[in-house]
């Protein structure tokens, strides 16, 4: 893969223009192929790494158009306060969400805890990431099981490796008031490693907590059949041998503890973000309120490298039903309050309605680029569309300077997301992990 030096100065310089919006010459019709042969039409409608994809050939990806409003990819009890939530929070000088009123960390978030984003406030960078943190905490107690990881360079497919997840929130959906929560836990999370086999049972768990005390992580390790807290310093290390980072997992490309970063609002105007499908997929509820949503019959997703004769990237996304859609964003910039934090800056592209991300472009300490997230999303909802939520279809980080990319299928027919799930509470607690690994 070409690898072009962009500087984070270049990227500043564009975000910083006042009311930056790119100039495009005519409005891009459903169905058009964005490719070698127009990739200018793009320009500025998505990072400028991700545009040298479509002009080297290594992405084609067709304009689509939804047929719901993906702006509305919220829950009803997330709609219902978005009035009432106003005021309500804020954050403070250590970055933490608290209280407006008593100035206390906030434990009762049920939905956006900042509804309305005013771009001039100089809190608008951290208000745009609790919000975007609190999306997938929306969904209640979750479970991915059988997410699938590809690991591609340039000339060929690695391997594949397939990942559990499931999350305690303790923020964010209506069930937290019915939870006991003595130790002031924010979520709680697990990644367990199922195949392939050198990597089974491979496993880490995380308590993270209100306010800035710090995560406590744990792995657990089959070979010593032990499991050992971990530093959470490293967070910004490859995970499971992908190019991932555990704080790339978040719904927007960042999931690491937000007091421990500075953000700031450069700018906003709109991108083209990845759909796959254009229809909501349907969520089935059983008798204990668990919904879980997987996708239409029949639909399957490639990698390029699954494609005979393919000509693109090998990590690239070469299905049929993946197409863009022009969303407006906030443009976010990130770093980290650690000097040993393995990634200089960060900008993200943050949906302005339903905070999801589509793109993060990683700089190193000396300012260079070095990797890109990017995100192709699908929404799920109940039969009555009140129970709307964004999901990840397929994850993708690429590291151009490795020639080298890890794409997860979050979502699919063999890995259901499950959603309002009731947890049992042994599995976060290090005895109950233990026994979970084995």
């Amino acid at each position: 893969m070409k690898n072009r030096p962009y500087t984070a100065i270049v990227v500043i310089g564009l975000l910083l223009v006042p009311g930056f919006a790119p100039l495009v010459s005519a409005e891009l019709e459903p169905g058009t192929m964005i490719d070698t042969s127009n990739w200018e039409k793009i320009k500025g409608l998505v990072p400028d790494p991700v545009l040298d994809w479509y002009k080297t050939g290594q992405y084609t990806t067709p304009v689509g158009k939804l047929d719901y409003d993906a702006g509305k990819a919220l829950p009803k009890y997330a709609h219902d306060r978005m009035e009432s939530n106003v005021g309500k929070y804020d954050v403070n000088e250590k970055n933490e969400l608290v209280n407006a009123g008593d100035g206390e960390l906030a434990t009762d978030v049920v939905g956006l805890p900042f509804p309305n984003i005013d771009s001039k406030d100089p809190k608008a960078g951290l208000k745009i990431v609790y919000n975007g943190k609190m999306i997938r905490m929306l969904q209640g107690n979750c479970r991915w099981p059988g997410m699938m990881g590809h690991y591609v360079s340039t000339t060929r497919h690695e391997r594949d490796v397939v990942v559990d997840m499931r999350t305690a929130n303790f923020l964010g959906w209506p069930g937290i008031g019915d939870i006991k929560n003595p130790k002031g836990f924010q979520e709680q999370y697990v990644l367990k490693v199922v195949s392939p086999y050198d990597l089974a049972g491979t496993a880490v768990l995380t308590w993270r907590y209100l306010g800035m005390k710090p995560d406590m992580t744990f792995g657990y390790v089959p070979a010593i059949r032990r499991v050992r807290r971990m530093s959470p310093a490293n967070r910004s290390d490859a995970m499971f041998g992908s190019d991932f980072s555990a704080d790339d997992t978040g719904y927007f490309g960042y999931d690491g503890k937000v007091p421990y970063f500075d953000f700031k609002l450069v700018g906003e105007g709109e991108v083209f973000g990845m759909f796959y499908g254009s229809e909501l997929v349907k969520c089935q509820r059983d008798s204990l309120g668990v919904m879980t949503s997987t996708e239409p019959p029949g639909r399957q997703f490639n990698l390029g490298y699954q494609v005979d004769g393919w000509q693109g990237a090998l990590w690239a996304p070469a299905t049929k039903d993946i197409f863009f859609v022009k969303r407006p964003v906030w443009k976010i910039e990130c770093h980290a309050k650690d000097p040993f934090y393995n990634y200089g800056k960060q900008y993200m592209w943050i949906d302005k309605e339903h905070f999801c991300g589509y793109y993060k472009q990683i700089f190193d300490h000396s300012g260079d680029h070095w990797k890109v997230w990017h995100n192709i999303w699908g929404v799920a909802s109940d039969e009555e569309t009140a129970f709307q939520i964004p999901y990840f279809r397929v994850v993708t980080v690429v590291d151009e300077r490795a020639e080298h990319a890890s794409a997860f299928e979050c979502v699919y027919n063999k890995s259901p997301a499950q959603y309002f799930v009731s947890e049992d509470a042994d599995v976060y607690s290090l005895g109950g992990f233990q026994r979970y690994c084995k």
